[in-house]
């Protein structure tokens, strides 16, 4: 499987000859085939043919199991019928097996160990310089040449070294300098993890302020709204009555309708209530509103009309109602 060569050949042969040339396997050598002593029945005994013995009828003899289904179906066969043969033909496989497996692990041995020594037969060897110099001729070693040669070595040894600490050395300085960088580059991923977080809390607080400045602002609306919408009630709470008053008024001094009279008690309770309602709210705006609405000239007199009764001479509106004006006017 390896080509054998020279180097080879030498550790094989020697660890053969120590064992095998030896006195005993010598005289051995020599007495088997009756050289010495002489005895050459030794040889003719073994030249003579032996009897044929015939040969055993094995038709209705079980083969010895060699595979896996062999020997379960042996296996099967033993448990249901057990007898001495089949037993013998098991035990006789489980012989055969073994030594196989035995020869299998040999042959592998021997291809890793083939492969061993064709990986070392492929180096090749290195020329020796044991002072440093370009020589390719044969070189003769004197004692001085001896010492300079150890001297060389000595410093080759040394370069060495020194070239292993500064490797070492170099690699600790790339070890402290890795670990530096790692700290930095985790500072650094700290300090963008505070910022972004810092950022995320400022974006959220001028959220919060955002909103609440919304709802205030809603807030402010709606307060705005329901003040307008109570004023807009109370104002028109107050400007229905006067409402009715200048109507009835408008429709008193508008001429060409048609007068009703109605009963003196109803003329005299209506003319208390309006005079009543006349005489308690008696203010400037009242006093404008009315002066716009009528159409007949209002002259502004001082002191009070006076007197719940109406007088036979005063005016009446179409619904028979006396026209009567505010405390400090008069038709």
């Amino acid at each position: 499987m390896v080509s054998m060569s020279k180097r080879m050949f030498w550790p094989l042969f020697r660890s053969s000859w120590e064992r095998s040339f030896t006195v005993t396997n010598i005289t051995s050598a020599f007495a088997k085939p009756g050289i010495f002593p002489f005895a050459p029945g030794n040889v003719l005994t073994v030249i003579n043919p032996k009897a044929i013995t015939p040969k055993k009828n094995t038709a209705g003899l079980l083969s010895t199991p060699m595979t896996c289904r062999a020997v379960r179906r042996a296996e099967r066969a033993y448990k249901a019928d057990p007898t001495a043969n089949k037993l013998q033909k098991i035990f006789h496989a489980l012989e055969r097996l073994s030594a196989q497996h035995s020869i299998d692990e040999h042959e592998k041995r021997g291809l890793a160990k083939a492969l061993k020594l064709e990986k070392k037969k492929r180096q090749r060897g290195k020329r020796l310089n044991l002072l440093g110099e370009e020589d390719v001729g044969p070189q003769f070693f004197s004692p001085s040449r001896v010492r300079a040669a150890r001297e060389f070595q000595c410093a080759k040894d040394a370069a060495e070294k020194q070239q292993k600490i500064d490797k070492a050395a170099k690699k600790a300085e790339a070890a402290v300098l890795r670990a530096q960088r790692e700290a930095e580059r985790k500072e650094k991923a700290l300090q963008r993890s505070q910022q972004k977080q810092a950022a995320l809390a400022e974006k959220e607080r001028k959220r919060a302020e955002r909103e609440a400045q919304k709802a205030q602002k809603e807030a402010e609306k709606a307060a705005e709204a329901a003040r307008k919408a109570a004023l807009r009630n109370s104002k028109q709470q107050k400007a229905v009555p006067m409402g009715k008053r200048v109507r009835e008024e408008e429709e008193e001094v508008t001429p060409g309708k048609r007068r009703k009279t109605l009963p003196a008690e109803a003329t005299g309770s209506r003319q208390e209530r309006a005079t009543g309602n006349l005489t308690t709210k008696s203010k400037p705006q009242a006093t404008k509103k009315a002066s716009k609405t009528c159409n007949s000239p209002i002259n502004i007199v001082e002191g009070d009309t006076g007197g719940a009764s109406a007088s036979q001479g005063e005016k009446r509106g179409s619904r028979g109602r006396p026209l009567r004006a505010p405390q400090r006017f008069k038709i």
